[in-house]
């Protein structure tokens, strides 16, 4: 009968032992990871480009090259996105490791992290986020609208032109004639 007694407490410990862990593994899903609040972005994107300005920076500078171009003549050029511009912030991170060992040689693993973004200050005092590089957006396909479009050595430089400069291929690229 003794016996049986022992088996019954062996039976609680374990199930006692194995609800500990589902706990421990469940808290980790549920709240684990901690982040810290959003920082504002109109605060950090003072002095950084906007889609539209990124846009409009990229017509301004292939149409300097376009321009230049032979037979070219007046030129108008769209360029489109396929994202946007991201800002990457430089970030720490903070990782905690609880491990718990029971006489039956469970292991019990805890883990929770902080990620938080680096700020720093500027000149005038204020506290900005660490910016540690900024992705530029994919181009999506450009559009020269030329006097010289309907000559087809002028669409070949043109064409050319805008491939290297923005590293694309020419199925993105239209040139066509001014009206």
């Amino acid at each position: 009968m003794k016996f049986k007694m022992d088996d019954k407490k062996l039976k609680i410990f374990v199930i006692i032992g194995l609800v500990g862990v589902a706990l421990i593994f469940l808290s980790t899903f549920l709240g684990g990871e901690k982040q810290s609040k959003p920082i504002d972005d109109t605060k950090l994107s003072e002095g950084m480009l906007t889609n539209e300005q990124y846009e409009q920076k990229l017509e301004t500078e292939v149409g300097e090259i376009i321009n230049s171009i032979e037979g070219v003549g007046k030129a108008k050029i769209m360029v489109t996105l396929l994202n946007g511009i991201e800002y990457v912030y430089a970030t720490e991170e903070s990782v905690n490791m609880d491990k718990t060992n029971t006489a039956e040689q469970t292991v019990a693993q805890r883990q929770s992290s902080e990620k938080k973004t680096i700020l720093i200050e500027d000149d005038n005092g204020r506290r900005k986020a660490l910016l540690k590089t900024t992705l530029e957006p994919t181009v999506k396909g450009v559009v020269i609208v030329c006097e010289g479009g309907d000559d087809i050595i002028v669409k070949e430089r043109v064409t050319e032109a805008v491939k290297a400069i923005l590293n694309i291929s020419s199925t993105r690229v239209c040139v066509t004639k001014l009206s």
